[in-house]
């Protein structure tokens, strides 16, 4: 063998070992771009876990005051309504009085005048 043909094999040799080097690379870069995205597939979906958790005790929230808001409503409009009730009485009973005390004094004109 001469000179170039040992060459041109150490090359071939090299350039196998470069080969062999960058499909190694390549094949690590693979595995940790896909543990990567296992990863960040996890990460998110313990996100959506934490947002869904958060998002159901804001609602639960949420229902928990309306629920509270409704029963202060209620309770605001039925002492309206009791309200309005003892009003209704006491203006039926001041037209009744008035109405009677009307009568009692046409009672004692008519009285008067007839003696």
């Amino acid at each position: 063998m001469n000179f170039e043909e040992k060459y041109f094999e150490n090359m071939e040799r090299d350039i196998k070992e470069v080969k062999q080097h960058l499909q190694g690379m390549e094949d690590r870069f693979d595995e940790k771009l896909k543990q990567d995205s296992e990863q960040v597939r996890a990460q998110i979906h313990k996100l959506e876990l934490v947002m869904e958790k958060k998002l159901d005790q804001a609602v639960t929230g949420f229902i928990d005051i309306t629920k509270t808001r409704q029963e202060d409503y209620r309770s605001v409009n039925k002492r309206l309504d009791d309200l309005a009730q003892r009003l209704d009485k006491t203006t039926s009973w001041a037209i009744k009085l008035s109405i009677g005390t009307f009568v009692a004094v046409v009672g004692l004109v008519f009285t008067v005048l007839l003696k």
